[in-house]
Order: structure tokens, then C-alpha cells, then sequence
């Protein structure tokens, strides 16, 4: 996998698929409908307002390309109704270990939240591959949840990418 820089903004999402999808994070941003940036919640502030990309569109792009999206949560959670007290689902294995196995053993894109001085906890998404995370800000470093809470990255979700 080759560290590709995020091209603006809140743009993490399609460059960590670029990246996991081994393409130019510009071939994603030219298959994507496009108005990242204008504003669709306007009781925001910025960037929170903003359209952004949603992780459908970044899976339609990975099909169209002959790849499925396999997504698998860090602690799955059930609830009966939106609102409603929740269950998380822990693993007799650990829901750790079998996440962290997953990193080391395959390719995709990792979401979560990440905290940015003086805007607050925002969405992020960053690319990995066995093992090694690509963040689309320009860094990367060999996965392990302590790495990523160092750089205040709090993963939520691997999302595997597999041929097809």
C-alpha cells in the first residue's frame, strides 16, 4: 500500500478507500457524486455542517472495481429500538484480539473518531494493510490500538476489502 494525502479537508474517507483499493485518491473523488463541502446542516459549524462522504458511496466504488466490504465492529452493539438501552456483544475470544486479527491479516479501511485540538471530535478514516495503518494525514505506523489512541485515533470499525 502506498500513503496517499488526503487532496482537502475532511476528505479521509475516499482517500483511505484509494488507498486500500490501490487507485488515485483522485479516481475516487472523480466516481464520487461530488459537494463534499457545502453545507447540508446549516445549525452546524464547520466542518460538522458539511456533506462529507458517506462509506456507501466509498463501497459502490469498491464493487464497481471488482472488491466487497466487509464491515466488522470493534464492539457490535444491539438494541431494540433507536434510543433504547443497548447490549454490546463481547467475544469469548475478545473483541480485541479478533479485531486486531483482522488488521494483521487483511486490507481495508479502519473508521472512527479522532480528536482535533480546538474543533473537537470528529469522524476519520484511515487505511490499513496487515497490519500497517496509512492515515491520510500523512502518517503511518504499525497498528495497535495504543497507536492509534496516541495519535488520538479511536477505531470503530475495520472495513475488510477483499477481491471478488
Amino acid at each position: 500500500m502506498e500513503l496517499q494525502k488526503m487532496p482537502g479537508k475532511g476528505l479521509c474517507l475516499p482517500t483511505s478507500f484509494a488507498m486500500a483499493l490501490g487507485i488515485p485518491v483522485a479516481s475516487v473523488m472523480g466516481r464520487l457524486s461530488g459537494g463534499h463541502y457545502s453545507i447540508v446542516f446549516s445549525d452546524k459549524r464547520e466542518p460538522f455542517g458539511w456533506r462529507g462522504t458517506h462509506v456507501q458511496e466509498c463501497i459502490q466504488i469498491a464493487l464497481s472495481l471488482g472488491f466487497a466490504v466487509t464491515p466488522l465492529e470493534l464492539y457490535p452493539v444491539i438494541a431494540a429500538h433507536k434510543g433504547d438501552e443497548t447490549f454490546v456483544v463481547v467475544y469469548p475470544e475478545g473483541n480485541e484480539r479478533l479485531f486486531k486479527d483482522q488488521i494483521l491479516t487483511s486490507r481495508g479501511v479502519l473508521t472512527g473518531k479522532r480528536e482535533v485540538p480546538g474543533v473537537g471530535i470528529v469522524a476519520h478514516a484511515v487505511a490499513y494493510d496487515h497490519g500497517r495503518i496509512y492515515d491520510p494525514n500523512g502518517v503511518d505506523y504499525a497498528y495497535s490500538l495504543e497507536a492509534c489512541e496516541s495519535v488520538q485515533f479511536y477505531p470503530q470499525c475495520a472495513w475488510r476489502i477483499d477481491r471478488i
